[in-house]
């Protein structure tokens, strides 16, 4: 006789570990325990059933996020389809296509309006037919387009890591690709106005894959793929549902499942077994409120850091982050640390920045940490906690700013720090090493 909690075993343990589990008690071979499983993934309601569930509908949000990703079904590639209702952290709809098409999306994203969902903004990453898609279900619905996919795209249309790349172009791809982020996250019509009048004076003297990249964009915030912020609040939106972040970890789920599976098997299967894993998911969103938003805010958070470890931004603000995924700030500065950024006081500083900063205290030897704090335009405290992590010594000689004195080295600045990162335990991230010794 087979647990009553056999489905429950399954959404958490392969075929393997619960056969193992049961030998103590039962003998049962593998074919069987397959087969009831199979069985008894029949009563699991699917997305269309609980599209009608009251507990589910009194949790939308209004912000739809659509994204798609492949996945292998015996030896054959299929689209996994994800739709979610982006503020509830919720799935709207999780389903297997044999292709990624505009007629099979459509068909879905019917069924979710049928059931009564009608978004307010729809974020997606811009794939053609998701929107075609969008745009046949639901007409005049704004779209956005999720900032992570910007970036993402920015990193493979100009990527900035390759050895042979000249210093000159990578830089100049640097500053591209941080314009045309903050041009995406502008407060306002005219900040975003001015950014872009700067990237155009700069596409005027470029050619190749910088200028493509940049009327791509351009084009993208014509078509009005990029709200600002003072327009998503017009549709009460909070910034951090602008991005896709939702449908990406769902997406995640779905991965990890196909691991722990060893690969789906049988594409008359598959669908189960995911019915399955949002069906608990549900429940447990449903049961725990704060679970699966934390994870959503958690992946979020990750992404926003990210922009300084890879070179979009320079400074991310630490607070701010915490406020915005409500996640607490001791948990957003161990993140950040982990992914090798400088993390003092309320910031996390990317890896150019820091060069920038020992050079420009080189160049101009501010007395004291007052002067230093106005020639980088930091507090002063962030000031006194930064630099030890490159190999300055303070001098107090009172506790006021204006009192407390750098100590700059007599010696080569760079080899100085290297022989004091090498002798000394400063709590700077390892590869400030690897800054140091190869600056661009």
């Amino acid at each position: 006789m087979l647990p009553g909690n056999l489905l429950t075993l399954c959404h958490k343990k392969s075929i393997s570990e619960i056969i193992k589990d049961l030998s103590g008690s039962v003998k049962v071979s593998r074919s069987t325990v397959y087969l009831e499983i199979q069985r008894r993934l029949q009563d699991i309601p699917d997305w269309r059933k609980l599209l009608y569930d009251e507990e589910v509908r009194r949790m939308w949000g209004g912000i739809m996020g659509i994204d798609t990703t492949k996945i292998n079904v015996g030896n054959e590639e299929h689209t996994y389809l994800h739709v979610a209702d982006n503020p509830s952290g919720l799935p709207l709809a999780y389903q297997v296509l044999e292709r990624e098409t505009a007629t099979l999306i459509t068909a879905v994203l019917q069924e979710v309006r049928h059931a009564g969902y009608w978004p307010r903004l729809i974020v997606t990453d811009l794939a053609a037919e998701l929107l075609d898609a969008v745009r046949g279900v639901f007409p005049k619905v704004p779209i956005q387009a999720c900032p992570f996919h910007l970036l993402r795209w920015l990193n493979e249309q100009l990527p900035t890591k390759r050895k042979k790349l000249p210093p000159w172009q990578r830089a100049i791809r640097v500053q591209i690709k941080k314009k045309i982020i903050m041009a995406a996250l502008a407060l306002t019509v005219e900040d975003r106005r001015e950014i872009m009048e700067s990237l155009c004076k700069l596409q005027s003297n470029l050619v190749g894959a910088e200028r493509q990249v940049i009327e791509q964009f351009a084009s993208r915030l014509e078509a009005g793929y990029y709200h600002t912020l003072k327009e998503l609040a017009a549709l009460s939106c909070e910034p951090r549902y602008a991005y896709n972040n939702v449908c990406e970890r769902s997406m995640e789920f779905v991965k990890d499942l196909e691991r722990r599976m060893r690969g789906f098997k049988k594409t008359e299967n598959v669908q189960g077994y995911i019915n399955l894993l949002w069906y608990y998911r549900i429940k447990e969103r449903i049961e725990k409120p704060s679970s699966i938003e934390y994870w959503n805010s958690k992946h979020m958070a990750k992404q926003i850091l990210e922009l300084a470890s890879k070179g979009i931004v320079d400074i991310v603000n630490l607070e701010d982050t915490s406020r915005i995924t409500k996640i607490p700030l001791d948990i957003i500065r161990n993140m950040s640390s982990q992914l090798g950024l400088v993390t003092v006081s309320k910031f996390a500083f990317s890896a150019r920045y820091m060069r920038r900063l020992y050079r420009t205290l080189l160049r101009k030897k501010p007395a004291t940490i007052k002067e230093a704090a106005v020639v980088v335009e930091l507090d002063t405290q962030t000031i006194v906690e930064l630099l030890p992590r490159i190999g300055l010594k303070i001098r107090f000689r009172a506790l006021d700013p204006a009192n407390i004195y750098i100590v700059y080295p007599e010696s080569n600045f760079s080899d100085t720090i290297m022989e004091d990162f090498k002798s000394q335990s400063y709590a700077a991230p390892i590869n400030l090493m690897y800054w140091l010794k190869n600056p661009s």
